[in-house]
């Protein structure tokens, strides 16, 4: 096992509406940017091109985009009216419904999960390098991040640097970090998806769950979705991501924000809150109490 993925690193949430995506996240409390038009990463032309130089860099690459910020992970807003070209935060081609369709794993050393994962025999497109707008006192300034990807049935997955984040938002629920994503299986295929998460993070796994510094990827068998998620059904398309965990300071003064503003919560054995899938363009948006 390596050490070269250690952390979540970002969700990446498709929506039809962007606009009425953002007005729901505000309403669950998070704090999105106000600043429009939305953020558009721009590509080198090559693996490994620098994108801060004047030649072989391209045009803007997928939908515009809005980020949730947090402590160490984001949650990434991605449009789907318009097909995403390879991206930092690509969404899925075709048909799907909307819902989380991207997860990726940060890295202290990306060089090093590329090799890793070539001598695994896992195919992916290369080391390549975005930059994407950062809004800072000085105006917008670009910020190079280096990305590999891999397909997957349930989506795209990727493995991104670890760059120096901004100062986290400060979310009004009162929303720590981006802690946990779940990704739905059906039963027989469980193990198969466990070798392949094994691979691809790195890490083995501990039940069915693989730790990632202070976050975690959690497989759940389509039978056992509902037990985790009471009321909640399995994607239509397994595997599929079905939800993903945030950490709040406070989740009694997390539960009064959103009943005030009539959010339809359930509760999970474990505690969590969460809101239902149906309510949150396709993805169980779930709240749980930090230590």
């Amino acid at each position: 096992m390596g050490d070269d993925i250690n952390r979540l690193h970002h969700v990446g949430h498709v929506v039809r509406d962007m606009g009425a995506a953002i007005g729901l996240y505000r309403r669950l409390g998070f704090s999105v940017p106000e600043s429009l038009p939305l953020s558009v990463p721009r590509q080198a032309g090559a693996p490994g091109v620098d994108p801060w130089a004047g030649a072989g860099v391209g045009p803007g690459v997928g939908a515009g985009d809005a980020r949730v910020s947090f402590a160490e992970g984001f949650v990434e807003l991605v449009s789907a009216k318009t097909p995403a070209p390879r991206a930092e935060v690509p969404c899925v081609e075709g048909p799907r419904t909307e819902g989380v369709r991207a997860l990726s794993a940060g890295s202290p050393d990306i060089q090093s999960a590329a090799g890793r994962l070539e001598s695994a025999g896992v195919d992916h497109h290369g080391v390549r390098v975005v930059r994407r707008p950062l809004v800072n006192p000085a105006g917008p300034r670009p910020e190079p991040l280096r990305y590999l990807e891999l397909d997957a049935p349930e989506g795209r997955l990727a493995v991104a640097d670890n760059p120096a984040l901004p100062a986290p938002a400060d979310h009004p629920n009162g929303a720590i970090d981006l802690v946990e994503c779940l990704l739905c299986v059906a039963d027989a295929d469980l193990p198969a998806v466990s070798r392949r998460y094994e691979t691809y993070l790195g890490h083995a796994a501990s039940g069915t769950s693989f730790e990632l510094g202070g976050g975690r990827v959690t497989l759940v068998p389509a039978s056992g979705l509902g037990a985790l998620l009471p009321g909640e059904r399995p994607p239509a398309q397994l595997p599929g991501f079905a939800g993903y965990v945030v950490l709040v300071r406070d989740l009694e003064v997390a539960e009064r924000f959103l009943r005030a503003r009539g959010v339809p919560l359930t509760q999970t054995p474990s505690g969590d809150l969460f809101v239902p899938a149906a309510a949150a363009h396709g993805v169980a948006i779930a709240f749980r109490q930090a230590d």
